[in-house]
């Protein structure tokens, strides 16, 4: 067990959450946590629980390998004392700038993770992410892909009930990763996958992007998306998930030389059908996983290996509408009882 108490100190206490970690568990337990970014100097400055504690913990194999991993890397990297301390005052909040530069994102993405994974050990499937009482995980099998997918997500979509990459984790449970900004061993293993391979790219729609069949011909010369893409050797396929200017930083992220593939003429005439988050732009609209079944359409999977990706985006909609509906008739029910109490 490692325990980290420090200066994270708050003048009000609040209950302690916890997460659970791989193999037997490792639990972070903590109040509350708050991230405040300066907009003078842009260093984010994290105000920390009273208590941060690693330790054995019971979340085993209900939660998926991605999940797993994850946690691994928070645990370590909550463990990392700062290379500078600050006097444990009450109500003095801990800097993260102690920490030395190169290592201030990392921190504060575990910290942030911390606490996105502690929902786990209340109503929260760690599959779906959605509350349990409206788990569609029974309904998502396993899909046929032999394409590695790596979905490169904003820590800001990890968790979260609207977010559409789940199922492209749940479709491809052998051949989808995970990777999350500000993970440093996550993202370099992505990279060494992505370093110096011909049959890799990134689905963005950069100035310089193509399409996969021109991507395709380049590659093997005389061949076609179908040929190339269905029937061939596997791609390594990297999907951006976030909104589209997270997307833009994580495109930013990335060696410029992965080739950038924009989704060709599977988009003509595409209407969203992902409705949970607008944009005035109609082709904004599409979700990460809408995106990536266009692109498998573009590289000639055929269309019934494809299709049922778009029935598990409208059993995670309705999901997530009840789920919300829910929620909104509890907050209702609150405010009308405490007009009632005044």
């Amino acid at each position: 067990m490692v325990t980290m108490s420090s200066s994270r100190l708050l003048r009000s206490g609040s209950a302690g959450l916890s997460f659970p970690l791989r193999d037997g568990g490792v639990c972070v337990k903590r109040a509350r946590l708050s991230s405040i970014w300066r907009t003078n100097d842009r260093v984010g400055s994290a105000i920390f629980s009273r208590k941060v504690t690693v330790d054995a913990s019971a979340l085993g194999s209900q939660a998926p390998e991605h999940i797993r991993r994850i946690s691994d890397e928070v645990a370590r990297l909550l463990s990392k004392p700062p290379a500078a301390t600050m006097p444990e005052t009450e109500g003095k909040a801990w800097e993260i700038k102690q920490y030395p530069p190169q290592e201030r994102e990392s921190v504060i993405t575990a910290r942030k993770l911390a606490t996105k994974l502690s929902y786990l050990q209340g109503e929260t499937c760690p599959h779906c992410w959605l509350q349990r009482n409206h788990c569609i995980c029974s309904q998502v099998q396993p899909l046929p892909m032999r394409h590695r997918l790596w979905i490169y997500s904003h820590l800001d979509e990890v968790l979260l009930a609207a977010d559409t990459s789940k199922l492209l984790l749940a479709a491809y449970p052998q051949t989808a990763r995970l990777v999350v900004n500000g993970l440093p061993s996550l993202e370099q293993e992505m990279k060494d996958a992505l370093a110096g391979s011909a049959r890799a790219f990134v689905l963005f729609p950069a100035e310089n992007a193509t399409s996969f069949d021109q991507l395709a011909a380049a590659v093997a010369p005389g061949g076609t998306a179908g040929d190339d893409g269905s029937e061939g050797e596997a791609w390594d396929i990297v999907v951006l998930d976030g909104t589209w200017e997270q997307a833009r930083k994580l495109n930013s992220r990335l060696d410029p030389e992965i080739p950038r593939v924009v989704l060709g003429r599977a988009l003509d005439g595409h209407v969203p059908a992902h409705t949970l988050r607008a944009h005035p732009t109609p082709f904004r609209r599409i979700s990460t996983l809408e995106a990536t079944a266009l692109l498998l359409r573009d590289m000639g999977l055929p269309r019934g290996e494809v299709a049922p990706l778009l029935a598990y985006l409208k059993l995670a909609d309705e999901a997530y509408y009840r789920q919300t509906e829910h929620a909104e008739s509890r907050r209702q029910t609150t405010r009308d009882d405490a007009w009632e109490l005044l």
